[in-house]
């Protein structure tokens, strides 16, 4: 029997097409990934061959490489098909190996963090604990999230949610619970400035009942308008909020206080600190994908939401003061870099200003702070070790009382050096 060249072409390629599928199913991969670059190289190899041969109508050859593998065997040699592919499958392999470790690596610390919570929860008194935790529904109902404001509750909601995805069946019995937790006192920082500094809604609310308590001989203005409480009197006020019951908001309560699962332990613990790897490792074990790394810049939002009071904060104090102070608050959380200025220095400009106005300069000085800011954990620790060092020891011992029970619970160091610099902390 006798072959064209044609067939012997089409013979051979059929036969190694069939010795990778063989191959790939014995390697059975956790990620489709690099069954799907094997696949596109075959394509790209059957049109080689064939162009060469100047064939006139392409035949395409299709196997069924969407079985979902299980296990990376890296150890196996790679499958020669031509020079490229020899190259691109072990890249792959390794990629994959690599994600796995990742996996690995922040299940065991999921596991570490989920033991150590409930080993301190076994240890608290009965009258430690406070109101139980409410969970709402999260990723298709696949999970129950228990929200702590200012631990990235607006990301999950406003940021995450949208992009989540169903990617196949969830076959759990019930809903997994999870909490997403901060650094205590980075968070006590990220509170200030958010509600207190940056948002008018909150000065006439909270700061004016602040500066009316806490500071000694205040102006009509600020017993009126509540708009220049400084971290100090928010710090008094924290102190005497947890210890008195006194005009609580969850925004300035601890997070045990906010969320309390001694009860019925949370399934999995993520951090603000690691909540890209975290939340992907949660959204995977319900088999949900999302944009967990997406970014959200919202320095143009917060200007126009600035000046949609201004109306009302008008006689506040001059509208330059007031504009530096939302100025000294983007610079603070790392928006704007702290040696750009506000541009606007005259006050008849400051009084015509407006949000759309505040918000193109606002956006100009946070493009042109990307280079001079750099590291921006770095420099947000920066800003928060400045802070810190304008209150009293005391009344930040007495801060770090109130946030033990948070530091044992979530693993964070108590007595970090960015809010006790001293040699010998009380």
């Amino acid at each position: 029997m006798s072959f064209s060249l044609k067939q012997l072409v089409l013979i051979i390629a059929t036969f190694i097409c069939l010795l990778i599928q063989l191959r790939l199913r014995r390697a059975s991969v956790e990620d489709q990934d690099a069954a799907l670059k094997v696949h596109e190289l075959e394509e790209a190899m059957m049109a080689h061959h064939f162009n060469n041969h100047n064939q006139q109508k392409k035949e395409r050859f299709q196997y069924n490489f969407h079985q979902k593998p299980n296990q990376v065997k890296v150890r196996q040699p790679p499958i020669v098909i031509s020079s490229n592919v020899s190259r691109t499958i072990p890249e792959n392999l390794n990629l994959i190996n690599e994600r796995s470790k990742h996996n690995d690596f922040t299940k065991s610390r999921m596991e570490s963090s989920r033991a150590q919570y409930i080993k301190v929860c076994k240890s608290l008194p009965n009258q430690r604990q406070s109101r139980a935790a409410k969970y709402s529904s999260y990723a298709f109902a696949r999970l129950r999230w228990c929200s702590v404001p200012k631990s990235g509750s607006t990301f999950l909601t406003r940021e995450l949610r949208p992009t989540l995805r169903e990617k196949g069946d969830f076959d759990g019995d019930a809903p997994k619970r999870f909490i997403l937790v901060r650094e205590p006192y980075s968070r006590l920082v990220s509170a200030f400035f958010s509600k207190i500094v940056g948002h008018p809604a909150w000065w006439f609310a909270f700061g004016a009942k602040l500066i009316s308590k806490f500071r000694s001989n205040p102006s009509a203005d600020s017993l009126r308008c509540g708009h220049d409480v400084t971290f100090q009197e928010f710090i008094k006020y924290f102190i005497y909020s947890c210890e008195n019951s006194w005009y609580t908001n969850a925004h300035f309560l601890p997070i045990h206080s906010v969320c309390n699962m001694c009860d019925d332990p949370p399934d999995f613990i993520a951090k603000i600190e690691t909540m890209k790897s975290d939340m992907d490792f949660i959204l995977n074990s319900v088999n949900v994908s999302g944009e967990t790394g997406k970014s959200f810049i919202e320095v143009k939002h917060l200007a126009v939401l600035f000046m949609s009071y201004k109306t009302r904060f008008q006689g506040c104090g001059s509208m330059c003061s007031l504009l530096k102070r939302f100025w000294w608050g983007q610079q603070a959380t790392g928006l704007i870099s702290k040696d750009l200025p506000l541009p606007v220095k005259d006050q008849a400009a400051c009084d015509r200003i407006t949000g759309e106005q505040l918000a193109d300069l606002a956006w100009k000085a946070h493009a042109d702070s990307v280079a001079r800011i750099g590291n921006k954990h770095l420099y947000k620790l920066n800003m928060a070790t400045e802070l810190w060092r304008q209150v009293p020891l005391a009344d930040r011992s007495k801060i770090r009382d109130l946030l033990s029970l948070d530091c044992r619970l979530f693993g964070y160091d108590c007595s970090p050096k960015f809010v006790f610099p001293e040699d010998t902390v009380v």
